[in-house]
């Protein structure tokens, strides 16, 4: 038997799976903060004209955020400085941050006034459909939110501090406090000021976002001053890096905004049941996908700083795995429990039978974008870590392009189920078109050993899948509360048990870190 070789990605494996846990706990509360939102905002507007306005207000502001620096930035920094506390250079390190962070504040402050002037026009643009009353609020909603991209470019960069020191708690508990701020704004001023009120409840959960961060950046002992030239070369590099991710953050835009503006021309409250959709299938892409990346990108970046590439692709595949093995059965429970978790969450107030069903439906379909939207973000990050940002931008406008002609396409005979229909079928282009050209031109992937491994992770899926629709038949939804979360637990909690108990049959590596972590809080439970 072959003797098992240590490698670097061996001993990163334990620090990216805790880090990735971390991450993970925090978007589960974020996301448990963000249900809870969700289902006041329903409770609240129903799916109408007010949470219409309130999903549509985003759009511009996020806009500014994304396209003028600050959602580029974040990824585009780490790589820099991982190179900077490899070689030390504190000074440098501290007066690249401190530009860059000057250079957001000004840059973005800027364009938000512009956009605040040009608003009554922009919003002809996002949502043409939208008119008279519900036009004039999008607007007035829509200057309120003009103060987030600020705080948020910000808060992005100092994120992206914390991901380089590998310092996860500030940095991922931020969107929990960021919700916070939104219910607040629900609870406390929608019944005053409508949707004005829940405006500024954001603005507030955005300086939350912000304040957590900034005190964690501040422990971490580096010093701000303010310097707008001469300009750090390390903060040269970060720009050009930055560059090529703009545009990929366009296109992400262009299909933000194509959603918007299609939603907009159909049956009203098209716009805010599709965003509610979105937000629930993107919880297991937080959850797993994001946390996993985003907790592996820094040793990707070290690692290749330091030209360890076995240590390098043991990181990659590692994450990979772990990606699948949830992703896989979290899309398919999704899609088949889609109908009782909008029932349970949203079923209530103004929000009625009717958008509960039609909620349900768009969920389903878009619960198959998870696996592939989660892999997206694990491949971004490793073209980033090679410091390459320019090809993962070039195949993300091809998959914009894809994905705004069909939800053009589809909703003419689909309605809003094209929507994330179109969604689903561009990603999986923009997946496939990632790994090829990142086994063809950067590093061998193992493709044979990837596909292989998630056609046995298929196996245990489809047989919690066949579990679930058993329950979900003998247990009919009723309309009770009690009933909803009955077969909501019940099929969750026997599917998946399932699942692990044929992975480990299979011998499926992945379940072993599952099972171990259920023995941890098993013993501790009993010690107490």
């Amino acid at each position: 038997m072959a003797k098992k070789v240590k490698t670097p990605g061996r001993k990163n494996q334990s620090k990216i799976t805790k880090g990735a846990a971390i991450l993970a706990v925090s978007s589960f509360f974020s996301y448990a903060f963000g249900l809870l939102r969700d289902r006041l905002l329903a409770g609240k507007f129903g799916a109408g004209e007010s949470l219409d306005v309130y999903q549509a207000s985003f759009l511009i502001p996020d806009l500014v955020l994304n396209i003028f620096l600050a959602g580029a930035l974040a990824s585009a920094i780490v790589p820099v400085l991982s190179d900077l506390l490899q070689s030390k250079e504190k000074k440098e390190l501290n007066d690249t941050v401190s530009f860059l962070i000057n250079a957001v504040l000004i840059i973005i402050s800027i364009i938000s006034l512009v956009c605040f002037i040009l608003m009554p026009w922009l919003v002809l643009i996002t949502a043409p459909g939208f008119v008279g009353e519900k036009r004039e609020l999008l607007i007035a909603t829509s200057r309120i939110m003009l103060l987030s991209p600020v705080i948020f470019g910000l808060s992005n960069l100092l994120g992206g501090v914390l991901i380089s020191y590998k310092k996860f708690v500030a940095y991922s508990f931020s969107p929990v406090l960021y919700n916070a701020g939104i219910i607040v704004g629900i609870l406390f001023l929608a019944d005053r000021y409508g949707v004005i009120g829940v405006a500024y409840g954001t603005v507030f959960g955005a300086l939350l976002h912000l304040s957590i961060r900034l005190v964690s950046v501040i422990r971490s002992k580096m010093r701000y001053r303010f310097i707008t030239k001469p300009v750090p070369k390390p903060a040269v590099r970060s720009l050009k890096l930055m560059l090529p991710r703009i545009l990929g953050l366009i296109a992400w835009q262009g299909n933000l905004w194509v959603f918007t503006f299609v939603g907009s021309t159909l049956q009203e409250g098209s716009v805010g049941i599709f965003n509610l959709a979105r937000n629930f299938q993107s919880l297991p892409v937080s959850l797993i996908g994001i946390s996993l990346a985003t907790a592996v990108f820094p040793f990707l970046s070290s690692d290749f700083a330091k030209k360890r590439e076995k240590s390098f692709m043991s990181d990659f595949i590692h994450s990979f795995k772990k990606i699948i093995f949830l992703t896989l059965p979290a899309s398919f429970a999704l899609a088949l429990l889609s109908t009782s978790i909008i029932s349970l969450f949203l079923g209530t107030g103004k929000f009625s039978a009717e958008a509960v069903a039609v909620t349900a439906g768009v969920l389903a379909i878009f619960s198959f974008v998870v696996p592939f939207e989660s892999v997206n973000h694990l491949l971004s990050r490793t073209y980033y870590a090679r410091h390459n940002t320019l090809v993962p931008v070039i195949i993300s406008f091809g998959a914009m392009g894809i994905n705004i002609a069909l939800c053009f396409a589809l909703t003419r005979y689909m309605g809003i189920y094209g929507l994330p229909l179109a969604f689903l079928i561009a990603s999986i282009v923009q997946t496939f078109t990632l790994v090829i050209v990142l086994n063809k031109a950067f590093i061998r992937l193992h493709l044979s050993k990837m596909l292989g491994y998630t056609l046995r992770v298929l196996v245990p899926t489809i047989s919690m899948a066949g579990v679930i629709a058993v329950i979900l038949n003998y247990f009919p939804l009723r309309d009770t509360l009690l009933s909803r979360f009955f077969q909501l637990s019940t099929a969750s909690i026997l599917g998946f048990s399932i699942y692990l108990i044929i992975a480990y049959v299979l011998k499926i590596e992945e379940v072993h870190y599952v099972v171990a972590y259920i023995k941890k809080w098993q013993r501790k439970f009993v010690s107490q």
